[in-house]
């Protein structure tokens, strides 16, 4: 091909989907467009990684947006392994990513703009049939609950991440969401001391629930378990991970002692160990969305300072099993109430004996169903993803790739499905909350002409095919 022919085409694929499909690295680069998705480059021994050790590598991020360090590529020094848990049992597995200096020590670097930090999570997102579920709950969590004291962050409670597509050793393995951790830093969480006499201070704590147990949902703990491990009767200390010691479990044993003892004044005691906000936002966000592996498994508790104020916050975590999906991929097509909640001591103790508590959800869900979590906006998060899958041509990529492995990827029927379970799910939670829809006659021509409506009026093409509440002829049903 003549120069000036190739020129041309380069130039012009701007304005079209990128021309590379599971090329290698350098092809890749060369054919990135304005359009294209960052691209990343892992170069590590595969047969070295697991989930305990790091093993050495190199990372490379192009990004036409010029986010990482002002440049159009840049490269680092690394130490990469596998991460997550059931998920590694698929062949798409997610990447934990340090990123190092020259002498191997930790090296803080602004990745696509989200923030200074060295500690990185490429999350492969795999039994995900949309590849974006997570970040989706993600960006509406950041949207609705903030930090109620300053950050470095803008008060951020929860990850910030982007698209990517992974270059694994020069072959194209995926798409990717690249996003940082819940830690220290993005919580301003304060550092433990060590006392003259080599005691420990401890000050800021996060704690992970990592496993279902009667302690990760707040109903009480074995006396006799031992606090000098990074773990504990279902909890992860992840700060201060350098002390694993009674004094930094503490904090989180005399929580759970406050929420398992019966209080009649609990609403109104309850301002020096939560900040109730976050608290009923986590409540209706899980319920809005109907995450049903976050009380408090997957969810962090942390501290800023347990010597200045007590109260915790709570974040969630790992959101792939959310709007209609479940673990495996597969659909869960039922709808939220108050069960799943009330797994948890907090908000069983809550919903059974404080009245102002479920007066308080309500008027909070009429504040979200018109706003962040209305139907529009919903939507324009997951249209917006899927827009900009299909521009970069990511989504073709990643089909060619990983299709029916280990799930189906049909971008368009599964967004569909979403929206339609997303419609019912919140139109079940504005009935429970009995919240005001607008919807006054059902027995209107349109209602009455022999089609199916979603509750909230829009019609359904065929027969239903998911489970949830209808209209049909001006008669409510559920299927």
């Amino acid at each position: 091909m003549k120069k000036e022919a190739f020129l041309t085409l380069f130039f012009l694929s701007a304005f079209f989907i990128p021309l590379f499909s599971q090329t290698s690295w350098e092809t890749a680069v060369k054919e990135a467009t304005d359009s294209s998705l960052p691209l990343v480059h892992l170069e590590v021994d595969v047969a070295q990684l697991s989930k305990e050790n790091y093993t050495p590598g190199r990372i490379t991020i192009f990004d036409p947006e010029r986010r990482t360090e002002g440049r159009l590529s840049s490269s680092f020094c690394c130490k990469v392994r596998y991460r997550g848990a059931t998920s590694l049992r698929y062949e798409k597995k997610s990447f934990a990513v340090k990123l190092l200096d020259e002498n191997g020590e930790n090296l803080d670097a602004n990745v696509l703009g989200i923030r200074n930090e060295n500690d990185w999570i490429l999350d492969a997102m795999a039994i995900d049939r949309i590849r974006m579920r997570n970040r989706v709950c993600f960006d509406l969590w950041n949207e609705m609950n903030r930090t109620p004291y300053p950050t470095d962050y803008d008060n951020r409670n929860g990850t910030a991440g982007e698209f990517v597509e992974v270059f694994l050793n020069g072959e194209y393995h995926g798409l990717f969401c690249l996003s940082d951790k819940i830690d220290r830093k993005l919580l301003g969480l304060k550092k433990a001391r060590v006392n003259d006499d080599g005691t420990i201070y401890i000050r800021g704590v996060l704690y992970k629930g990592n496993t279902w147990s009667y302690a990760t949902q707040l109903w009480g703990y074995d006396a006799g378990a031992p606090t000098t491990g990074d773990t504990w009767e279902g909890w992860e200390l992840q700060h201060p991970d350098d002390y694993p010691c009674r004094e930094a479990w503490q904090p989180l044993m005399n929580l759970i002692d406050f929420c398992a003892t019966e209080n009649e004044t609990f609403w109104q005691d309850l301002h020096p160990h939560f900040y109730q906000d976050n608290l009923i936002d986590f409540g209706l966000f899980l319920m809005g969305l109907n995450i049903i592996d976050n009380i408090l498994k997957n969810a962090f508790l942390s501290c800023p300072d347990t010597q200045v104020d007590g109260r915790f916050l709570i974040t969630p975590w790992d959101l792939d099993c959310s709007l209609g999906g479940l673990y495996d991929g597969s659909h869960y097509v039922k709808y939220a109430t108050w069960d799943n909640l009330l797994h948890c001591r907090l908000y069983w103790f809550l919903y059974e004996h404080e009245g102002v508590f479920r007066t308080a959800m309500g008027e909070r869900w009429k504040e979200l169903s018109a706003g962040i979590l209305s139907q529009d906006n919903v939507e324009r998060h997951l249209d917006h993803y899927a827009d900009r899958f299909r521009a970069s041509g990511a989504w073709q990529r990643e089909k060619d790739r990983w299709e029916q492995n280990p799930v189906p990827l049909d971008l368009d029927s599964e967004l569909d499905y979403v929206k339609e379970w997303y419609a019912t799910n919140r139109a079940g939670l504005d009935s429970l909350f009995e919240v005001e829809t607008g919807i006054h006659q059902l027995l209107s021509p349109g209602f009455n002409d022999g089609s199916t409506y979603l509750i909230d009026g829009r019609r359904v093409t065929g027969h239903p095919s998911q489970r949830g509440i209808y209209i049909r002829k001006g008669r409510k049903f559920v299927r």
